[in-house]
């Protein structure tokens, strides 16, 4: 990450049904494709889930579906097709997401940010970190601004649907958190339960390791 890529931003109840698990905190494929072209892969969680699990996830869906649409129609510039503040919010917070994509990516990277148990990103104090002052002033100001986003989403989630309270704000930062270490890559410091920070392993590298340790026996 160098300092360019750090500028600062200025860019513009319960249901029954089990959503396909999307990973729209992260791009909301197709609403944010048509403003700036992005391009994004899903990864499906298969672990079972709790059946509060399956509707916070059913909820980020049908959220993703609702700004999709929202979206569409306002393109169209059909009579009285202006998202509500709640919508714009919400699209604006994804858009906002892409746009500093590449920033966040690098911090994960150079481990200077990592994925909190909170759903949110957290900064890690490497000696780079720490033997840079600029370089942390700007790395907290890129977390800072992705972390108010990602608080937007979840709590738009909440306050869309009538099922869910205050009381379920930990399931959706839970969900929040399994779908970015999903789209996380290999090395992204990520927060385990008991453990701390550990790097994502490699599934690659790990199934090259058994495979060594068989030879050798």
């Amino acid at each position: 990450m160098n300092t360019r890529s750090l500028a600062p931003e200025s860019r513009a109840g319960r249901t029954s049904a089990r959503g396909r698990v999307r990973l729209f905190v992260v791009c909301a494929a197709t609403a944010v494709a048509s403003v700036v072209g992005c391009v994004s892969v899903r990864p499906k969680v298969v672990s079972e889930k709790t059946q509060l699990e399956s509707q916070i996830l059913g909820n980020f869906d049908k959220l993703e579906n609702d700004l999709i649409l929202a979206s569409s129609v306002r393109s169209e510039g059909a009579p009285g097709a202006e998202l509500s503040p709640a919508h714009r919010e919400a699209l604006l917070a994804v858009m906002n997401r892409q746009f500093r994509r590449d920033d966040v990516e690098d911090l994960k990277t150079r481990k200077i940010a990592g994925e909190s148990l909170q759903g949110t990103l957290s900064l890690r104090e490497t000696p780079e970190v720490r033997e840079n002052g600029m370089l942390k002033v700007q790395a907290m100001k890129v977390i800072a601004e992705e972390n108010r986003d990602r608080e937007v989403i979840m709590k738009r989630v909440l306050d869309m649907y009538s099922g869910l309270g205050p009381e379920d704000l930990p399931e959706v930062r839970k969900m929040m958190y399994e779908l970015n270490v999903a789209q996380s890559f290999p090395g992204t410091p990520i927060e385990v339960p008991e453990q701390g920070y550990i790097e994502k392993p490699d599934p690659k590298l790990d199934e090259a390791r058994r495979q060594a340790e068989q030879e050798a026996e």
